[in-house]
């Protein structure tokens, strides 16, 4: 396996179509719950471009979407779609990005999302 660097539209063309060994990128769930994480890898997400195809997971993810309200299948149904993923490695996750904020008691409408993006776009100092 050879390293290349290309520019960034080569890249994400190569990508998308699957014509890579490895590929260093960005994840962010959508929301604050692991299935955002989890549906990416499903066979049919447009962004699964590694092409990960397991039936097990998919039946697991299906079942956990169908299971939403029962919570104790729910996250048996997440369990084993992580185990699923620990025994195949179809990505190598390298480090959780966090952040910390020191923030002035007086600094106000700062927006914090639940799946850590922070939001200073209506940030104001008030008292």
């Amino acid at each position: 396996m050879d390293v290349v660097s290309v520019p960034a539209k080569s890249a994400n063309d190569k990508v998308s179509n699957g014509n890579f060994d490895m590929n260093y990128t960005l994840w962010l769930a959508d929301f604050a719950d692991p299935i955002s994480d989890f549906d990416v890898l499903s066979k049919t997400n447009p962004q699964n471009y590694g092409k990960y195809a397991s039936e097990y997971y998919n039946k697991q993810l299906e079942l956990a979407k169908q299971n939403g309200t029962d919570t104790n299948n729910y996250w048996e149904n997440m369990r084993n779609m992580q185990k699923q993923l620990n025994d195949d490695m179809p990505v190598v996750p390298l480090y959780t990005m966090t952040e910390s904020h020191l923030v002035n008691s007086n600094l106000k409408g700062v927006m914090w999302h639940s799946v850590g993006e922070t939001d200073y776009t209506r940030a104001y100092f008030g008292k």
